[in-house]
């Protein structure tokens, strides 16, 4: 390996770009390697994991408690069930210590589906009782220190206060499609005592997001649940008041560890995956490898002619075509094994960075396991063969003495290289164009019209606040400069999407499921409702939207109308009629909304938790949310995140957002190896047509003729990649966006763009060298030829 080490010190361009482009794609191969075994690997450790199933519709995995927890008598198939539910309280063991601690409540038979790591205590006992709760070793430190927790009380702060006994300590929730905040789990009976949701009422519907049922079924051995999947669906559309309303069609039986990836386990209190960035990273890093091939298989090939003596000096002292096609695989092998120790370097320094743009943490050493290691290894001899075969082969096929003659490197047609380079600038203009068509396409999400106003707002719901805390924190709130209105609502949230339904009887007879809100003047007012009709009534009207309006039969020209709801009797005033808006984000549809009267003069008798405030900011948001963040820690000593409603849809979309990043990222590191390797051809192929250009100039050739033809051989490659391109580019593209209800059109000049941008790249590339090449003396080139 001597002579190889002391060629590559000869030739730093080339060892520089082949290291540069090989370390750098292996870092990327070692990332996606860690972030797609930690979204396969996701509960693989508990003992029953191929019995252990999640129940869901097409709408997600929030299901009825009350409801799916009956499917264990209907069906001897399944063996024990388990509802979970994610919320947030505030508990203490001592008043002055009080903290926010994520918790699940769970059903007796958590532990005997799931296993979880218990440190302490019995996990078989630990949930059966209302009065028990699970801590995790993170939640028992800040509690209680190095003290044991068992047998330590616990007060936990909800709809009311509860003490619990910790009878069991485990480890923090890794992964797991859990949680992975949860801190404590209690037995799902507290759901009465402390949650704001009647979670045992077959009436009850909350759909998706933190604070809905989950429910985990664990089959009998040897059952095949899917084949009972038209039963179930059946006992649901029968039983499950969700599926009436929103007619549900389909029951989703999903094996624990496909939960992660699902396409419906979006917004449902559980953690998830990317299967869209899993395939992106895999495919760009895919990209980004086949362009660290390509250019030392190309960089390699062109340096054939300027090795050609010490090959032709092995052939003549004894070595066969096979020895040599084996030592430039070892060669290859040897660089690669460099470049990956360097990628593996740079992976685990910015792994970090790469964990908040994928949304998964990872820990590439933690992570290593021996058969990850042996496929490493796996990866590079076989990374080392098919860089290397090429070039072996194109030295090899040639006898001794051509390559004493020297005319192997005029026999280089550059016909791998023309390859080479069609292909790696065809995945370049992809790349960009799929990028620029996702930017696009994330802007024109975020800033299509909802029907209300969203800037300058903030948005804030509060489930923690007792009476005093509420009208301090609400007349304060008001007093602040950078405050301009205040507006309360409850029920219902516009911006983080929050529904709750009503049953309505319209004046038929006929049963409506509504979402309904309950909002003052002011938050209407702040949101901006656009009224078709305003009846100018002074309080206690109920408002429509036009769906509403539509479902129950109301014109805009009534006063009042009939509908049975509450304690009201069945006539109600019509304050008036909105237009149709949405709540969250574009993508969700109109649905019916009642707005229904809310007062501001709450009595402790008359509050209760869950208010939602509407804030109408005047000046810089960010100041303004520092200075409400001090004045709520100062009134509730807790802290708060407040954010405003654009950031909010912003952070709707950020699995969008970080497939772009990730997408960016690709097509610059793409662009900047695919423009290296074109540099570094253009370099040794100029060297090669040195003497063809100096009789060119000695016979007449002016200089920019000569230029002409030297960049044209380099750029016309370049207009076959944008032709090639193109089609590809337009049918990813048009697939993606099919996803989307709401999308932009696929506009000519996002192709244009990209394809002048890489040919613009790659006549900068090569023109300094090709400048260089023309302005040499012609004698001298012939000469040194």
């Amino acid at each position: 390996m001597k002579t190889f080490f002391k060629f590559l010190g000869k030739n730093k361009l080339y060892t520089a770009i082949n290291l540069f482009g090989l370390a750098v794609s292996l870092m990327f191969v070692i990332l996606i390697a860690d972030y797609g075994n930690s979204m396969l690997g996701i509960d693989r450790f508990h003992t029953n994991k191929d019995r252990i199933y999640l129940i869901g519709n097409e709408s997600g995995y929030s299901s009825n408690h009350s409801v799916s927890m009956q499917l264990q008598g209907q069906f001897p198939e399944i063996e024990k069930m388990c509802g979970i539910v994610n919320y947030h309280v505030i508990g203490y063991a001592l008043e002055n210590n009080k903290l926010a601690i994520n918790m699940l409540f769970a059903d007796s038979t958590f532990f005997d589906i799931f296993s979880y790591p218990v440190l302490s205590g019995d996990p078989q006992t630990a949930l059966d009782s209302q009065e028990k709760a699970v801590i995790t070793k993170s939640l028992a430190l800040k509690m209680f220190g190095t003290t044991e927790a068992i047998g330590k009380i616990i007060n936990l702060v909800g709809k009311e206060t509860i003490s619990v006994t910790v009878s069991a300590v485990m480890k923090d929730f890794a992964r797991t499609v859990l949680p992975l905040n949860t801190e404590l789990i209690t037995n799902f009976q507290n759901t009465k005592r402390l949650a704001q949701n009647d979670y045992y009422s077959p009436n009850v519907i909350i759909n998706g997001g933190n604070g809905s049922n989950k429910t985990f079924i664990m089959s009998v051995g040897g059952a095949d649940l899917q084949a009972k999947k038209s039963e179930i669906l059946k006992y649901f559309q029968d039983n499950d008041i969700d599926y009436k309303l929103s007619q549900r069609k389909e029951v989703l039986i999903t094996p624990l560890d496909k939960v992660m990836l699902d396409e419906h386990n979006t917004n449902s209190g559980l953690e998830h995956g990317n299967k869209q960035m899993l395939l992106i990273l895999f495919s760009a890093g895919l990209a980004i490898l086949i362009f660290a091939i390509t250019n030392y298989i190309n960089l390699t090939v062109a340096q054939t002619g300027f090795r050609s003596r010490e090959m032709a000096s092995r052939r003549l002292l004894g070595a066969s075509k096979g020895e040599i096609t084996a030592r430039l695989i070892g060669e290859s092998t040897i660089m690669t094994a460099i470049a990956f120790a360097i990628g593996l370097f740079l992976a685990i320094s910015v792994q970090h960075y790469a964990s908040s743009i994928c949304g998964e943490k990872l820990d590439i050493i933690h992570h290593t396991t021996p058969a990850m290691i042996a496929a490493y290894i796996g990866f590079i001899a076989l990374l080392g063969a098919v860089s290397g075969i090429i070039p072996a082969y194109t030295l090899s096929r040639f006898k001794p003495i051509d390559i004493v003659k020297g005319t192997l490197r005029y026999r280089s047609k550059m016909v791998f290289s023309k390859i080479f380079i069609i292909l790696q600038n065809t995945i370049s203009i992809v790349l960009i164009v799929c990028s620029l068509a996702i930017y696009l396409q994330i802007n024109h999400l975020v800033n299509a019209p909802l029907g209300h106003n969203t800037k300058d707002i903030i948005e804030y719901i509060d489930w923690d606040m007792n009476f005093s805390e509420y009208s301090t924190f609400k007349n304060e709130l008001q007093q602040l400069s950078c405050v301009e209105q205040v507006g309360l609502a409850k029920y219902s949230a516009v911006i983080s999407q929050m529904s709750n339904f009503n049953s309505f009887i319209d004046k038929d007879g006929n049963e409506k499921w509504i979402t309904t809100m309950s909002a003052d003047s002011n938050a209407i007012n702040i949101l901006g409702f656009k009224a078709i009709r305003d009846n100018k009534v002074a309080s206690g009207a109920f408002y429509l939207n036009e769906k509403a309006a539509q479902d129950l039969g109301v014109q805009a020209s009534d006063s009042e109308f009939s509908i049975n709801y509450g304690n009201g009797g069945n006539k109600k005033m019509l304050g008036g009629i909105f237009e149709n808006f949405r709540l969250g984000n574009v993508l969700r549809e109109y649905e019916p909304i009642i707005i229904t009267p809310i007062t501001s003069d709450y009595t402790a008798e008359t509050y209760t938790p869950g208010m939602i405030f509407y804030i109408k900011v005047g000046g810089d948001m960010n100041q303004a949310i520092k200075t409400i963040s001090t004045l709520y820690k100062s009134v509730t000593s807790k802290d708060a995140t407040f954010i405003s409603a654009d950031e909010y849809i912003k952070l709707l979309f950020a699995k969008e957002t970080g497939t772009i990043k990730i997408m960016i990222i690709f097509t610059i590191i793409a662009i900047i190896i695919s423009a290296l390797g074109l540099f570094a051809m253009s370099t040794y192929f100029t060297r090669l047509k040195m003497k063809e250009i100096g009789i060119r100039k000695i016979f007449g050739g002016t200089g920019s003729e000569i230029l002409r033809k030297q960049i044209l051989s380099f750029v016309t490659p370049l207009l076959f990649s944008l032709i090639i391109a193109i089609p590809i580019a337009y049918y990813i593209v048009d697939k993606w966006l099919q996803n989307y209800s709401w999308r932009i059109e696929i506009y000519p000049w996002i192709f244009i763009l990209a394809g002048l941008f890489i040919i613009v790249i790659g006549v900068i590339t090569v023109l300094g060298e090709s400048i260089k090449a023309v302005n040499k003396n012609p004698i001298q080139s012939v000469k040194a030829e």
